[in-house]
């Protein structure tokens, strides 16, 4: 988190209005910190939810047809996420993946809550087009 939060002050293209670095540094550090629990919170909340999904009892075991699907359809949302314009793509991460309201999304990347909310919705067809796509070649 140091090395982050001196990252973070030297991205500054000017200095000159910050009076206490120590204070400056601290309060960079402390968001970083809280960004990363923030990620975490979310991440584990995912991860319940998936794991209430696939596996609804204990020692249910996937088949290996099923893992195999999975890791497939991961490397297409992967390859969708990718290919992807750079807003569209972080927009997306940002609200499904960080869980970030839409207006939360729109204020990161200095948009409208329509314009961001438009990303988000291409974003989800995007993957959507390219799992059907690739589920409409193995047919």
């Amino acid at each position: 988190m140091t090395q982050a939060a001196f990252e973070k002050l030297l991205e500054r293209p000017d200095l000159s209005d910050v009076r206490d670095f120590g204070a400056f540094l601290w309060t960079i550090a402390r968001n970083l910190v809280l960004r990363e629990k923030r990620s975490i919170d979310v991440r584990s909340r995912y991860d319940f939810e998936i794991e209430e999904i696939y596996f609804q009892q204990k020692g249910d075991v996937l088949p290996p047809e099923r893992v195999l699907l999975a890791r497939e359809q991961l490397k297409l949302i992967n390859k969708a996420l990718r290919e992807m314009p750079d807003r569209r793509r972080k927009a997306f991460i940002l609200n499904r993946i960080e869980g970030l309201n839409v207006s939360s999304v729109a204020r990161r990347l200095e948009l409208s809550r329509t314009a961001a909310n438009k990303h988000i919705v291409r974003a989800v067809a995007d993957i959507d087009h390219c799992l059907n796509s690739a589920s409409d070649k193995s047919e």
